[in-house]
């Protein structure tokens, strides 16, 4: 707790108490399966054999707190045992070309040596001192001979902690690479006692496991299977709803309706995509209640006439060649009586 807390001591108190609130162990291998991992851990009932690492998350107060937590604690040392320190909501991102793999590693941390006699019988051979100890002997000797360590990946059973033989070591710096391979083929008792097998880390894209899923999600496209069948899981982090957050889901659809409630489950489900937000209520509902009047609908434009279509450098109905002449006044009764009304309503 003390270690954890160490750098919270540079922080501004103004900003809030910056404090560790609680620890809570994951990944502790279990001897027996007849008791809680609560009891077994607090009797030390516990697999020592297999590893003696553990994983553990830690709560701040604030998070200020966590951030400079992660930068100032990631690769120290506690209790001999350098120490690795990740967020969950936001984790380090894993870059294959800073990474090494690194195989022929041991499945367990005490391995009992077996030696067999020209007669066939088996005998155990004398234990180290030391025991072997993958974690930390892949921080401590690619530490020394390559450069400056940021994480140590060792793949385990979830139950008993068994390891799988390899490992994942990444560094903050991808020239610390080339001098992590040319430790291939050596051994470096008694941490790591067998002869390590080190190659660059392949892109996640182009593993077998990529390709198998790539061919299979393609192969049932073609068979138009469709659905989710074939495609690769999504490694996003998906949120976990809360008590509140769940309860307030069974009662959507009698608050908000059929949509309302398919909307909260999206919602919940932590998607990528928002609904479009509306003019109306601030939760993206429109506002039935307000609608507008007559005067406040605006019609763009105006009433479409007969010379639209007529452009003006073009002349319409004009003869070719000669003109007529002009047309001559009528001269019979009715329009010498239009004349003479004309003059009399000028007056």
């Amino acid at each position: 707790m003390a270690h954890l807390a160490g750098p919270l001591s540079d922080l501004d108190a103004t900003s809030g108490p910056h404090k560790v609130e609680s620890i809570r162990f994951r990944s502790v291998a279990v001897a027996g399966s007849g008791m809680p991992k609560r009891a077994a851990v607090i009797t030390k009932s516990l697999m020592e054999t297999t590893t003696k690492s553990a994983n553990a998350y830690a709560v701040y107060s604030t998070q200020l707190a966590a951030r400079t937590a992660l930068k100032a604690l990631n690769g120290t040392v506690v209790l001999d045992r350098h120490m690795r320190v990740d967020s969950v909501a936001h984790p380090t991102p894993i870059d294959h070309k800073r990474c090494i793999f690194v195989g022929n590693l041991g499945y367990v941390d005490d391995e009992t040596i077996l030696e067999t006699n020209a007669e066939g019988e088996t005998k155990a051979k004398k234990r180290s001192k030391v025991p072997a100890d993958m974690e930390e002997g892949l921080w401590r000797i690619f530490g020394q001979h390559a450069g400056k360590v940021e994480s140590v990946r060792v793949p385990r059973d979830a139950k008993t902690r068994v390891g799988k033989g390899f490992a994942y070591v990444q560094f903050y710096d991808t020239n610390d690479v080339e001098g992590a391979l040319l430790l291939n083929g050596k051994k470096f008792p008694p941490m790591l006692p067998r002869i390590l097998r080190v190659s660059r880390a392949k892109n996640p894209r182009f593993t077998a496991l990529a390709t198998e899923r790539t061919a299979k999600a393609k192969m049932d496209a073609a068979k138009g299977m469709g659905g989710t069948a074939g495609k690769p899981k999504s490694t996003k982090y998906k949120h976990k709803a809360t008590p509140e957050q769940q309860s307030l889901a069974g009662r959507a659809s009698r608050l908000f309706g059929r949509s309302g409630a398919h909307r909260e489950a999206q919602r919940l489900k932590g998607g990528d995509k928002k609904p479009r937000q509306r003019e109306g209520k601030p939760d993206g509902r429109p506002d039935l209640g307000a609608l507008k009047t007559p005067e406040q609908i605006v019609f763009e434009g105006r009433r479409a006439s007969s010379k639209d279509g007529k452009p003006k450098d073009l002349k319409f109905n004009k003869t070719k060649g000669k003109k007529r002449p002009p047309r001559q006044m009528a001269q019979g009764r009715g329009a010498r009586r239009a004349s003479e009304w004309r003059k009399q309503s000028d007056k």
